[in-house]
């Protein structure tokens, strides 16, 4: 069956950023992104932040999940790093409300201590 049978209000939507276009304007409540920032690349971040703004509704919520400054690196496909300033001004720039940032250090169920940005923000239009 169908995972989200029950939940008629709740819709995943996978696109790629250049694939935003074909969502209508307004047409989220909310949404998260875990893992995702560090990735892409700062010449290419208004464009991402514009096309959240669009599909969002005014006033919803976004959270963003993003590893800490190099808490780790994969040698690879991270491309940009952050922190708490960092993110205070990338949210300000892009037209955002910043609602709550946090450092997230707790040690999880394999005894490994996360180090990671844990992101709130506000849409408005």
């Amino acid at each position: 069956g169908n995972f989200q049978d029950g939940l008629p209000n709740l819709v995943f939507v996978y696109s790629r950023l250049e694939n935003l276009e074909e969502i209508p304007e307004d047409y989220f409540t909310g949404g998260y992104m875990i893992d995702v920032l560090e990735h892409i690349y700062p010449k290419d971040r208004s464009k991402m932040f514009n096309a959240l703004r669009r599909v969002l509704k005014n006033g919803s919520y976004f959270m963003i999940d993003t590893p800490y400054l190099k808490a780790y690196y994969d040698g690879l496909s991270h491309v940009d790093f952050f922190d708490v300033q960092k993110i205070i001004n990338i949210v300000n720039e892009n037209g955002f409300i910043l609602v709550e940032v946090k450092r997230d250090q707790r040690i999880d169920g394999h005894e490994e201590k996360h180090n990671r940005l844990n992101v709130l923000i506000r849409n408005k239009k």
